[in-house]
């Protein structure tokens, strides 16, 4: 009973995130539902820059730069975004609602980068 409540309240707080991702103004939902997101997939970074950064370097020093330097970025990134939603959940009813980390959302760059291209 007490995990199907935890499962249903956590997709209730994604759906709100998904939500308020899209809205124009900031608020303390935003600020909240931006927090949990980070706070639950910042781990996502461990796996995302090492791609980032192979991308970035071509095929065979990418493969080197993505297994040191992405993984090494990947953890950074991990822990900055961990603790930057920990924070934001802790003080969403402050009145200061702007995201403090860019991208907002982990994958909000690649959105950004496939709205660009489709126009």
């Amino acid at each position: 009973m007490i995990k199907r409540a935890v499962l249903i309240m956590f997709a209730v707080l994604i759906c709100f995130g998904a939500v308020a991702g899209y809205a124009q103004e900031q608020t303390a939902l935003s600020k909240l539902s931006r927090g949990f997101t980070n706070l639950t997939l910042g781990w996502m970074e461990l796996g995302k820059q090492p791609m980032k950064v192979k991308q970035e370097h071509g095929d065979a020093a990418g493969d080197v730069a993505g297994l040191t330097w992405g993984v090494v970025q990947g953890f950074t990134h991990f822990i900055g975004r961990t603790a930057v939603g920990a924070y934001e959940m802790a003080t969403f009813f402050v009145p200061s609602f702007e995201p403090i980390i860019q991208p907002e959302y982990i994958f909000s760059e690649e959105e950004e980068k496939e709205k660009t291209t489709d126009k």
